[in-house]
């Protein structure tokens, strides 16, 4: 008989942390997003009640523009079967370059922004693109950067109402860091920018990939000019990991400390959609946003105005 309560226990058990888990994910389909003219949108009525494929991208990443017309042909294939979303991060983006991709590649299903980095951040988004597929009941059942055998067999079983997916996990990495802390007397700064963005973004957008550049350099020029500043760093997670975190204080021979934003916690709370940025705090409280570093006067005298 104790084996039997037992049992039944840990059904009640396993039955509590199921329904948990798809409340859970069901949950994220109801953060904020917008259109892409920027009106909020509710994107758990876009996707309805069927199963979902879900695809996070950039207009800038490469392997995003390689396996957009996989996304697209599986839409026309399994569209009276699935409900498609395609997500825009909305990091370094503009409308023109989101409409642009639209066109290019004919994506005829809805297309969302991830607005505030909230949907990016409960899918525990670490690099793009990032391919999600979420069964009727709510379960995510595949999450993955290719498109590989595997999504393809996933996709193929979630479209057949006869098929049965397990579960997956959502959250693969550290799902918890410190957010900044902010000098509650005097100046204080937080610089968000990526350890890839002077790199990757040299070809698709040299302009921003410049102002990275620039903005390291700006900085520290800051910092001779402004000694007493307390300025911490913080770098997006997104394809980031320690070793890429020396590479870069190595490349701009940086002795300051560089943080990992290991969940989005820091560029959520601060509203961060732009590497780079230079936010200034006076007294804890926020007086000054800088995005454009291509003149360090011009930087220098914004800075010195709020001082």
């Amino acid at each position: 008989m104790t084996c039997v309560i037992n049992l039944f226990r840990l059904l009640a058990v396993w039955l509590l942390l199921a329904t948990t888990a798809q409340a859970y994910e069901q949950a994220l389909l109801n953060l904020p997003a917008s259109d892409i003219n920027g009106k909020p949108v509710a994107v758990s009525q876009l996707l309805g009640k069927r199963p979902q494929y879900i695809k996070f991208w950039a207009s800038w990443c490469v392997p995003c523009n390689q396996q957009m017309p996989h996304f697209v042909e599986a839409s026309q294939h399994y569209g009276d079967s699935l409900a498609f979303l395609s997500v825009n991060i909305d990091l370094n983006e503009d409308r023109a370059a989101v409409l642009a991709m639209i066109e290019k590649y004919g994506m005829s299903m809805p297309t969302v922004q991830d607005s505030d980095g909230r949907l990016s951040q409960a899918f525990d988004l670490l690099g793009t693109p990032l391919h999600i597929l979420i069964d009727g009941q709510g379960r995510v059942v595949h999450k993955g950067h290719k498109v590989d055998a595997r999504l393809k067999q996933r996709l193929a079983m979630l479209a057949s109402s006869d098929s049965y997916l397990e579960r997956v996990n959502i959250v693969e990495g550290q799902h918890s860091s410190a957010l900044p802390v902010l000098a509650q007397q005097g100046l204080s700064a937080l610089y968000f920018t990526a350890t890839w963005c002077d790199w990757y973004l040299a070809e698709s957008r040299p302009e921003q990939s410049k102002n990275c550049v620039q903005g390291q350099q700006v900085l520290k020029q800051l910092l001779v000019a402004y000694p007493t500043l307390s300025l911490q760093t913080w770098v997006s997670r997104l394809w980031t990991e320690l070793a890429d975190v020396a590479d870069y204080k190595q490349k701009y021979q940086l002795s300051s400390e560089v943080l990992i934003d290991k969940n989005n916690a820091a560029s959520v709370r601060y509203g961060v959609k732009t590497l780079p940025t230079l936010l200034l705090f006076k007294n804890g409280s926020e007086v000054l946003r800088i995005k454009d570093f291509s003149s360090y006067l011009h930087v220098q005298q914004q800075l010195a105005n709020r001082m």
